[in-house]
């Protein structure tokens, strides 16, 4: 069975649901975006990039649908807009389903660039709606210029080399917990590694996460840590990246650019056993203590922590039981502590994959389709 590109599929329908709630006015329509966004998944821009001669029915696209959805700004109707977005998910749709050089389509770098683009204007979404709920850009507490400052990761049942940084603090520490006894010690480039506590070897995924979620538990001697996942490179000066996009926040991440709503996440992951009934109460939970829905989520693959500030540890805490308590919130369950904790964090606008202060080593862009070597 043939797949589109689902990234372009989700970005059309947060911006139907998102103009549909009033959560995106239509003075703040993106449409240049959005008209570069069509020129490069099917317009003239899609054909040169495959070193083809542009099929005119496609070329005309681009400008048509500018127009159109500039008469839907100009005219403020925003349900044509949402049934012209509507119309153009169907179309990219069916033209990618129906493409017999779907892989060779995949691996052009335009499309490549097309990918990287929409991740970005995701995580952007995510970023000004966070910031319009909190009024505020950030929250308090969060210092890169005074204590002490690690990087660190937990790299478990993980056979693969750990990427090196291609940017480095002298003044950071860069630390990685392990399971394997042969590393124990060691250290390779920057990365020095640690052995797992003797009890938690043999449930080396809870330490994983307990790692990940509560570094001021098991970094207590820094004042401040920036958790990598594993398979994460540094490529960019972090403190740069705190300096643009902290706002003196004691938490800094990305958005999760493909998904913003917790209660779609527990629908999606019911299945027929216990843990489903589990997801039923604590979406049953959520709606009773009135957390919204599409509040936002968060990108786990890089965090950081100031260890000073202790709402932010009250946040980490809860989001630790709620994990616990449902597997689907591993990842997810951030959301719903910030906001029970009333807490102020930033989020920077940049699609997390791909940027320039980390890259994702197990995700091949071009394909958009996870590295199974």
């Amino acid at each position: 069975m043939l797949r589109y590109e689902q990234r372009v599929v989700d970005l059309l329908r947060k911006l139907q649901a998102a103009l549909g709630q009033g959560n995106l006015e239509l003075k703040e329509f993106p449409l240049e975006d959005i008209g570069n966004l069509i020129d490069t998944a099917l317009g003239a821009a899609m054909w040169n990039g495959l070193g083809s001669r542009p099929q005119e029915a496609f070329s005309k696209l681009t400008e048509e649908y500018r127009q159109g959805l500039q008469r839907c700004i100009e005219q403020k109707d925003t349900g044509l807009c949402i049934q012209l977005l509507k119309i153009l998910e169907c179309q990219y749709q069916t033209f990618y389903t129906a493409m017999g050089r779907e892989e060779q389509l995949y691996r052009e770098e335009t499309l490549r660039r097309m990918v990287i683009k929409t991740g970005n204007f995701g995580a952007a979404m995510q970023a000004r709606e966070l910031y319009r709920r909190q009024g505020v850009q950030g929250g308090s507490n969060g210092r890169t210029d005074s204590g002490r400052g690690v990087v660190y990761t937990c790299a478990v049942r993980n056979e693969k080399q750990l990427p090196l940084p291609e940017y480095q603090n002298v003044l950071w520490d860069y630390i990685c917990f392990t399971d394997r006894k042969e590393f124990a010690g060691k250290k390779a480039g920057v990365w020095e590694f640690r052995m797992l506590k003797e009890e938690e070897l043999g449930h080396p995924a809870d330490a994983y996460y307990k790692y990940k979620v509560k570094p001021y538990e098991v970094l207590g001697e820094y004042d401040y840590s920036i958790w990598v996942d594993p398979q994460v490179q540094i490529v960019g000066e972090l403190e740069r990246f705190y300096r643009i996009y902290g706002h003196g926040a004691s938490f800094l991440g990305f958005p999760a650019y493909d998904q913003d709503d917790l209660y779609e996440v527990l629908v999606t992951s019911m299945t027929e056993d216990d843990e489903n009934i589990r997801l039923r109460r604590k979406a049953m939970q959520y709606r009773k203590e009135g957390f919204p829905e599409h509040y936002g989520m968060i990108n786990t693959q890089m965090m950081f922590r100031d260890h000073r500030d202790e709402k932010l540890r009250c946040v980490m805490e809860d989001w630790w039981r709620e994990m616990h308590e449902c597997k689907a919130l591993i990842d997810c369950g951030f959301s719903y502590a910030a906001w029970k904790n009333q807490f102020r964090y930033a989020l920077c606008d940049l699609f997390a994959e791909d940027n320039a202060y980390i890259r994702n080593g197990d995700i091949d862009l071009e394909l958009d389709l996870e590295r199974n070597e």
